[in-house]
């Protein structure tokens, strides 16, 4: 069958399990131009693999399809969270307020005193200040310069409803935390191999598992993992002289860790550091 989308998938869950099913990308099997119909799609996709030419696509197994399923949603939290943490940066800069020029972390514990004593109607710079812990109570002068605002009744409304969604936004993400962690603990060898490499940490790597995997007789080598992720640049040369391959599109899920990790691993002191951190022209891949 086709990969349409999502809508190949209540298919398969109810073929997997009585007949052997390959689900081919789409790209690589759609049929000539102005021949498109269901059933001409249908003989199209027949005939390519009658003769050996319809390549499957990886679907992985059930576990790893949940695990996936997971860290996805993580994912789309933890990104609307920042989004929504933004807003708060925005509704503090539009009343006047330079909190995060002095603070490093606004929604750290002494940040979300601050924000809750807006939120109850303190308005006085120095009793806001006046909430700092720690080692920020060096800044108070500071601090008492940058909460002088004009934070007004609607500005405080819009800060309630932006922290009351980053709330419920990190208790669902601590939930979905629980739930990764107990599907992972099958798969605890291989996430703790991933977690070793340098500039991947543990969040990398179950992420990472939840995309491809443990059985990598589905990829045969790193090369085609790498080419199937689309992180590896295409050839492009002609007449002696190369140009910038484009890598084209892939997993983006898989791509967005990698490139994360390889940023984490480009600070490490070791061989894989140095590596990333040498001029372009003297990579070797």
């Amino acid at each position: 069958m086709e990969s349409t989308g999502v809508y190949w998938q209540p298919v398969y869950h109810v073929l997997v399990g009585v007949v052997e099913v390959l689900v081919g990308n789409a790209r690589e099997i759609r049929p000539r131009p102005g021949k498109k119909t269901d059933k001409a799609d249908a003989r199209w996709i027949a005939a390519l693999l009658a003769h050996g030419l319809m390549r499957p696509s990886f679907v992985p197994p059930p576990e790893i399809r949940a695990l996936r399923d997971l860290t996805r949603t993580r994912v789309g939290l933890v990104q609307t969270r920042t989004q929504v943490k933004n807003r708060v940066q925005k509704v503090l800069e539009d009343s006047n307020i330079k909190l995060a020029s002095v603070v490093s972390d606004v929604f750290g514990k002494s940040g979300r005193q601050m924000l809750q004593a807006l939120l109850h109607g303190e308005r006085d710079a120095q009793q806001l200040a006046s909430l700092a812990l720690g080692r920020l109570r060096r800044k108070l002068p500071e601090l008492k310069l940058a909460l002088a605002g004009q934070c007004t009744e609607h500005h405080g409304r819009l800060l309630a409803l932006s922290l009351e969604l980053i709330e419920l936004l990190e208790r669902q993400i601590a939930e979905l935390d629980e739930q990764i962690r107990l599907l992972v603990e099958s798969f605890l060898p291989q996430n703790e191999q991933l977690d070793s490499i340098p500039g991947v940490d543990a969040t990398a790597a179950r992420d990472i598992l939840g995309e491809i995997g443990t059985d990598m007789s589905r990829f045969g080598s790193a090369a085609r993992l790498a080419s199937w992720v689309k992180v590896s640049p295409g050839n492009n040369a002609s007449a002696g002289k190369r140009r910038p391959g484009r890598t084209g599109k892939g997993n983006r899920y898989l791509r967005r860790i990698l490139v994360q990790c390889a940023w984490a691993a480009r600070r490490t002191p070791d061989v894989s550091g140095a590596h990333l951190s040498a001029p372009r022209s003297t990579h070797q891949w």
